[in-house]
């Protein structure tokens, strides 16, 4: 990821962070700056790839697992990193919510849909 790309990233993450405020999560943990902490990373257990979510937060004393839905070439990667936090997310009885800024709520549906991922998909207003 290049400088414009991270601090484009960086700022969506600040939004989903203050949209996630607004719907009552506390606890939360984002990958962005030093002002907040960092989510764990997660490690799929047959490849031992590391995946961090870039936002993390509580809600009635359960951890849920958010990511920012950019358009990407590597849609293999995204996916997977999705079904990591989706069924992590199942195991804690939790959810996966996916915040999606302009331009790739279309691709982040489709992505959900065609792989069959049960996450919640939220339009993200900045």
């Amino acid at each position: 990821m290049n400088r414009k790309e991270k601090e484009e990233n960086d700022y969506f993450i600040e939004a989903g962070v203050q949209f996630l405020r607004k719907k009552g999560f506390k606890g939360i943990k984002a990958d962005i700056l030093e002002e907040y902490e960092n989510p764990k990373s997660l490690v799929k257990s047959s490849t031992q790839e590391p995946f961090t979510p870039d936002i993390t937060m509580m809600k009635n004393g359960r951890r849920f697992f958010c990511d920012i839905a950019l358009k990407t070439d590597k849609i293999r990667r995204l996916v997977s990193k999705w079904r990591l936090m989706e069924t992590l997310a199942a195991v804690k009885e939790s959810r996966l919510y996916l915040l999606v800024p302009k331009g790739s709520l279309s691709f982040t549906k489709t992505l959900v849909k065609q792989y069959n991922i049960n996450a919640e998909v939220f339009k993200l207003n900045y």
